[in-house]
């Protein structure tokens, strides 16, 4: 709003008739000043820009006519509050101020996204008492998709503007409506996805990725940048062949895989869909009919309902009023015709299985009585049998691991959040560093090179130790990079089939059922340490590698070194660094010489002593 114009002594004024000039403001003295102003022509001007401020007029009854000017935009964000904090509230009655805008070049993007809501009734009701503006048939005339339409038929969700950050043969957009990003790389002959995505910020915190109609092989991995913030992936019309769970971000809820070359979906797959995902597409592929897919069977009947009802709900905003299709109910197997996965039985397509199940169990069920009344003691204590023979260097055969990862360059890669550095720096490493047995670590801070990509780095990092040690706490629940680490570490681990991840519980983390699935599903299944455990660093060295030097004992007349398993039973120095002392099973005078059994009598009894004394301290 302009200062004064040239008519500021006239306060009584009425009419003021302006149009055909060149004039690109409202001037103060024309809203404040004429209290009984009743008609302001701006016709034929310059006007491109308005904002809520224009429209504060002292006169209550008045007509402003911008008709035929250059407008394109017309920003009420923050309006309500700005009204408030002139005096005005909603009991006072709707004032006559009536503002004329047809005839002028909209820009529907989403800088119209609060005009667009005020014209919905979208908005505080102050608004519409405060003033009246009348689109009448004020047309688009930009962006192209919007282009000639009324601007009363355009939906305040649907507009967006252009973002210039984004992956080759892309586009994206920001939606202000929902804060998304959209990128769409539909039909651009891709045959793998984009590497990264733009990172979320304040004007947009989830991303929508479409790949239609490409050739994609592959989906992307949640461990690029970007992916971790992505809700709806449609990879429809491609050449997927799998889908794993490192490719489904955590907080996606609409997947479309619809003609693709799928033929079966693991368990763990469909376990990630019925927990996360609301709207999925199945259709159009070649699935098998067969006994690998009794899992996804169970998995459509028992979502099929509930599915359905979402995707009725999402398809009912599509353009132009079309509903899809519950294309749920369309999903196929190659081999039986004329029936969905919705109306087959498991004996459809595994003929017998029900009962070989019965046989199976039966016979499972007797072995297991018999063997389970053997084993109930050993599996119950399993984990406490095994660290204290660990701490005792006794039948080490049971517990030491072989040396497959004698090149790596640390024994652990500690992931965890920033907001837990006292704890870590603090308590944890020098606890693992410092002692008889200590470990090499690599950490954030001391081993990573500076200005290096960080997800490259924590791949590095993963791959260069022999455990990622996750200090699992509420900081790390919600840290994307910690979430990242993890999934990195438990690919590597579901790829060599061996354990690799050690879980740290630090904290209140609340119930496991709510935590995100593959952490759930790894505490369901992994024994975990948790800080405050009366033998907490026994059981935390328990589960990091174990390494031991070659120890040659003289004396002996037939072998001058022991096997690999007998120099852990008898270690030739330092203190046993885990459990509480025992008694030692295996008798050492039956492989020694009688040189060294003085010897190793008096090194018994002083490492009992000594572990005596540790443990009482």
């Amino acid at each position: 709003m302009a200062l004064f114009s040239p008519f500021r002594n006239c306060v009584k004024m009425r009419n003021l008739r302006l149009a055909n000039n060149s004039i690109q403001s409202i001037f103060s003295d024309w809203s404040l000043t004429m209290s009984e102003l009743k008609l302001l022509d701006l016709r034929y001007n310059n006007f491109s820009f308005l904002m809520v401020d224009d429209f504060r007029f002292t006169s209550e009854h008045i007509t402003l006519d911008l008709r035929h000017n250059n407008i394109r935009n017309i920003n009420l964000y923050g309006a309500d509050q700005l009204i408030r904090a002139w005096g005005y509230n909603s009991n006072e009655p709707a004032r006559d101020v009536k503002i004329l805008i047809e005839d002028n070049p909209m820009q529907c993007d989403c800088n119209a996204y609060f005009f667009a809501r005020y014209l919905e009734y979208k908005v505080d009701p102050m608004l519409h008492i405060m003033f009246n503006i009348v689109p009448d048939n004020l047309i688009c005339a930009s962006p192209p998709d919007f282009a000639g339409i009324p601007v009363t038929s355009i939906k305040s969700e649907k507009l967006s503007c252009e973002v210039n950050t984004c992956p080759e043969r892309c586009s994206c957009h920001m939606r202000p409506h929902d804060k998304a990003l959209l990128v769409d790389c539909t039909h651009r002959g891709l045959t793998e996805p984009p590497r990264w995505l733009p990172p979320t910020n304040k004007l947009f915190n989830h991303t929508e990725l479409w790949l239609v109609g490409n050739g994609l092989i592959n989906l992307p991995d949640v461990s690029w940048p970007g992916y971790a913030n992505v809700t709806l992936v449609d990879a429809s019309y491609n050449n997927l062949g799998s889908v794993n769970i490192s490719q489904l971000p955590p907080g996606l809820t609409t997947l479309k895989l619809n003609h693709n070359n799928l033929t079966h979906l693991d368990t763990t797959v469909l376990e990630f869909l019925t927990n996360r995902t609301t709207n999925i597409s199945l259709h159009g592929n070649p699935w098998s009919c067969d006994c690998q897919n009794r899992d996804m069977l169970a998995f459509l009947q028992a979502q099929f309902k509930q599915l359905a009802n979402a995707l009725v709900v999402l398809s009912s905003t599509a353009e132009d009023g079309e509903i899809e299709i519950n294309q749920l109910g369309n999903v196929t197997c190659n081999g039986v015709e004329n029936h969905t996965f919705t109306e087959l039985k498991a004996d459809d397509i595994c003929p017998g299985h029900s009962g070989l199940i019965v046989a199976a169990s039966t016979t499972l069920a007797v072995a297991g009585i018999l063997l389970g009344t053997l084993a109930a003691l050993y599996y119950r204590y399993n984990r406490e049998v095994k660290v204290w023979l660990y701490a005792k260097n006794i039948f080490l055969w049971f517990v030491t691991e072989e040396e497959l990862d004698k090149d790596k360059l640390y024994d652990a890669f500690i992931s965890y959040s920033h907001k837990d550095e006292d704890f870590v720096v603090n308590e944890l490493v020098p606890g693992l560093e410092n002692g008889p047995a200590p470990f090499k670590l690599c950490l954030h801070f001391r081993d990573w090179v500076a200005g290096e990509f960080i997800p490259t780095q924590i791949a590095r990092s993963v791959d260069d130790s022999r455990r990622t040690l996750v200090v699992l706490s509420p900081n790390f629940l919600e840290s994307v990079w910690g979430r990242m680490e993890f999934r990195t570490a438990h690919k590597q681990a579901l790829s060599e089939g061996r354990a690799r991840v050690v879980l740290l519980v630090y904290g209140d983390v609340g119930p496991i059922d709510s935590l995100d699935p593959e952490l759930k599903a790894y505490l369901s299944m992994n024994t975990y340490v948790k800080w405050g455990d009366p033998w907490f660093w026994d059981k935390l060295r328990y589960a990091l590698p174990h390494r031991f030097k070659d120890h040659k004992i003289s004396g002996n007349t037939n072998k001058g070194v022991l096997n690999d398993k007998m120099e852990l039973v008898y270690p030739s120095n330092g203190l046993s660094a885990t459990t509480p002392p025992a008694e030692i099973i295996i008798n050492p005078m039956l492989i020694i010489g009688d040189k060294e059994k003085a010897k190793l009598n008096d090194h018994i009894d002083f490492k009992r002593d000594t572990n005596d004394y540790v443990k009482s301290v």
